[in-house]
């Protein structure tokens, strides 16, 4: 454990907004090393920088699963949507927006990988946030993020790794 993670803050879940939910410590460490296990399975030499429209490449490297993202599409990629993403995604919706729980199958998860400074809600390791219903266009961003508060027995080497799971196309639940 590094010296944030022996610190125990109270913190509760908020709904942001209609549609938002921020849940601070989600998932336990155990959850969260076999979640980063899967993760570099799944996308061991799959990160690349998307061309924006005006030729630029994203600031950060991504991974799709099942579908990748490029500006303004999805194309398909050579790996499934895990089964397991799939789970835990049904259970965070059973616990937030318990309305599309059973109506939502995510078909797409972009993994980011973002280098330091990672630039709107303090996020520590564990946290989840839910953005659905009227909040599912909005556009967001993490403006901090403290740093070294990951669990040591994960052995990230990053500084931040976010998972945007979503349904990108229509009727496939």
């Amino acid at each position: 454990m590094n010296q944030l993670s022996l610190i125990q803050i109270e913190r509760k879940t908020t709904q942001v907004r209609p549609g938002c939910c921020h849940i601070p410590n989600w998932l336990s460490l155990r959850e969260q090393q076999k979640l980063l296990a899967l993760l570099r399975e799944w996308c061991a030499g799959s990160f690349w920088a998307p061309k924006m429209p005006n030729g630029t490449s994203t600031n950060q490297p991504l991974c799709g699963l099942s579908l990748n993202w490029k500006p303004h599409e999805y194309v398909e990629t050579t790996h499934p949507s895990p089964l397991r993403l799939q789970f835990l995604v049904n259970r965070v919706l059973g616990e937030t927006l318990p309305q599309y729980q059973h109506s939502t199958l995510p078909d797409v998860a972009i993994v980011n990988y973002a280098p330091s400074p990672a630039v709107d809600i303090e996020m520590r390791s564990r946290s989840v946030v839910v953005m659905g219903s009227h909040s599912r266009m909005a556009f967001h961003g993490i403006t901090k993020i403290v740093l070294d508060s990951a669990p040591l027995e994960l052995g990230m080497k990053i500084d931040r790794l976010s998972i945007p799971v979503r349904q990108a196309r229509r009727g496939v639940a």
